[in-house]
């Protein structure tokens, strides 16, 4: 079972790349997470009006997710110390 991290968009440093204030955690979690965390998207899953749409890694974040709440399903971490997670986006 992978952990699970939810929390705001700060910023985003690249298509892939972005900083989150973490807001909360799974209580199953293995790890613990700091308030702010880099986080590289494995996976971007977007849910709009009840469809799910599967957006890739490569889609530019920009405005996208700047701001919004993001639950992040954590992989790993690489060596940065960038968490890597599949991520998503309740709505846009």
């Amino acid at each position: 079972m992978y952990d699970i991290i939810y929390g705001i968009v700060k910023s985003v440093i690249d298509e892939d790349t972005f900083i989150m204030n973490v807001t909360e955690a799974s209580r199953t979690n293995e790890y613990n997470y700091n308030k702010w965390e880099h986080i590289r998207v494995l996976d971007l899953e977007v849910l709009k009006s009840g469809v799910t749409s599967d957006l890739g890694v490569k889609v530019k974040l920009g405005n996208a997710i700047q701001g919004k709440k993001v639950s992040c399903t954590v992989r790993t971490k690489d060596t940065y110390g960038r968490i890597i997670a599949n991520v998503r986006l309740a709505e846009i």
